[in-house]
């Protein structure tokens, strides 16, 4: 199942399901690998942006269309945040990357 973030009137996402906003941890233009661009039209060639906190990679239209590996332990904290135990956030965290094709290197 693909996770999708709800968009405004203009078709654009404002949160991540993190809860980063813009006006927080912010959001970046990406490579669609995970790698910060320039937003620029020679560099930026994807419409994918990088979630600053969780580390998630989504299009404009909210399509959430990856996970930046280097995130893994921000999204254990995130999950801890949320109320599971380390184990349990470690767990989905784990789960997450195996959705999109990611394995976590110890």
């Amino acid at each position: 199942m693909k996770e999708s973030l709800k968009v405004n009137e203009f078709g654009e996402f404002e949160q991540c399901l993190c809860g980063n906003t813009a006006q927080h941890d912010g959001f970046f233009p990406s490579d669609g690998q995970g790698n910060e661009v320039e937003p620029t039209p020679t560099s930026w060639t994807t419409d994918a942006w990088l979630c600053a906190r969780c580390g998630r990679l989504i299009k404009s239209n909210g399509e959430v269309v990856g996970q930046r590996e280097g995130n893994w332990e921000k999204r254990v904290q995130w999950y801890e945040e949320q109320g599971l135990t380390r184990s349990d956030a470690q767990d989905q965290a784990d789960a997450d990357w195996k959705q999109y094709g990611f394995e976590r290197v110890a």
